[in-house]
């Protein structure tokens, strides 16, 4: 029944992703508790990873909220700090392995799928490869792998045996850089940046040239107030967590405005102090808030052989 359910889910929003149009309403359909996360992402069979940042442990569940699976991660090598560390955020490599974030540490951690530890590297500094608070990772499809790097308003990139290859920084009177929270890479190598303390969005290319940037303090129509995190879903269109205007925007790879959805508050399709953010190659999206992960698909979407939007709030079980 799961395995039918997860292809039929995927084939419909498919086919709502490709025909989403400026103004379509994403609604909520599932929702379940986590334990202090600060990041989820989802990997190519579906499944969906949260780090528990203060217990140290990555776990990852089935679409509807299942715990499948949890790993205590402990530090690689001898030389890193020996405190508890602070995990914000995880992604997972083509080969099921996954890489960490160690915010308190100031450390990238690399496991193998079973989260046996591989390496770590970093520690606080600014000279490359070394980081200030970093806050988020994501990897490209040749498995490098890019860091949100913190106060040091940076990314920094690396090959996946962690040997550093750029940054991508700016320093344009109009979009520079102040503090670096979210990153995200499309299937071109184009790199977006969030930068809540200038309530921005940097896009640039592979070699680090800066492509654009959109934004502004406020509440408006492509305005920010502290966006935490970016995603990028399979047909380029970009979403940002807008944390203190308690909403999710969404727009094209060339920042024009999409759509919008989210209201202050704890109840099913409410959001409060948004933090991590992540879309499915099926096109569901979803958050962390406030002590639980939120799934949302577009309104009119079939999900569990319900129509999202439609009568009671559905649920993915």
């Amino acid at each position: 029944m799961r395995l039918s359910l997860r292809l039929g889910l995927h084939a419909v929003l498919m086919l709502c992703l490709h025909g989403a149009a400026s103004g379509e309403t994403y609604v909520a359909v599932h929702q379940w508790p986590v334990e202090r996360t600060h990041s989820v992402f989802v990997d190519h069979r579906g499944d969906v990873f949260t780090t528990n940042a203060d217990r140290e442990r990555l776990e990852r569940y089935d679409p509807y909220g299942t715990m499948l699976e949890s790993w205590s991660l402990a530090s690689a090598t001898s030389d890193a700090p020996q405190h508890r560390g602070h995990l914000v955020s995880a992604a997972v490599a083509s080969d099921g392995g996954f890489y960490a974030v160690d915010s308190r540490a100031h450390r990238v951690r690399h496991y193998t799928a079973t989260g046996t530890p591989v390496r770590d590297w970093g520690g606080l500094g600014d000279e490359p490869g070394r980081f200030c608070f970093p806050a988020s990772i994501a990897l490209d499809g040749q498995g490098n792998v890019y860091v949100a790097d913190g106060w040091n308003a940076r990314v920094q990139k690396f090959a996946p045996d962690g040997t550093f290859i750029l940054q991508f920084v700016s320093r344009d009177p109009r979009h520079g850089l102040e503090h670096v929270t979210g990153v995200a890479v499309d299937d071109s190598g184009f790199v977006f940046v969030v930068d809540p303390a200038r309530n921005r969005v940097l896009k640039f290319d592979a070699a680090g040239g800066l492509v654009l940037g959109w934004g502004g303090t406020g509440r408006g129509e492509g305005e920010f107030d502290q966006p935490r995190q970016i995603a990028i879903d399979v047909a380029g269109n970009v979403y940002v967590s807008d944390r203190m205007n308690h909403r999710i925007q969404k727009f094209t790879r060339a920042g024009a405005y999409l759509t919008q959805w989210g209201t202050e508050g704890p109840a099913l399709g409410e959001v409060r102090w948004l933090d991590g953010l992540a879309v499915g190659a099926d096109g569901l999206v979803y958050v962390t808030d406030a002590g639980r992960i939120q799934v949302f698909a577009p309104e009119g979407a079939v999900v569990g052989g319900r129509v999202a939007g439609v009568g009671a709030s559905t649920n993915l079980r």
